[in-house]
């Protein structure tokens, strides 16, 4: 229905919303999404403070080696994507 962009205190607002059952949805790298659910009945106005729980984070560790001798090279540059 609509999208909004928390401000600078993680506040965001929907005007005019028309009764009824609304799933309200936030994302935002690096915490994992996090859904549920309004309903909205008559002239109301909503605060909703929502805390996002943050995504795993993991640990990659990478040696680069000579294929050949197996000899580690130093300075190589490696691309996580």
């Amino acid at each position: 229905m609509a999208t909004c962009v928390t401000d600078s205190t993680g506040k965001c607002s929907f005007s005019n919303v028309p009764a009824g059952r609304y799933t309200v949805t936030t994302n935002k790298q690096p915490y994992n999404t996090s859904s549920f659910m309004i309903d909205v009945t008559g002239n109301q106005t909503f605060t909703v403070e929502l805390a996002m729980p943050a995504a795993p984070g993991y640990t990659v560790t990478i040696q680069v080696r000579d294929q050949s001798t197996g000899a580690v090279i130093p300075s190589a540059t490696v691309d996580l994507v």
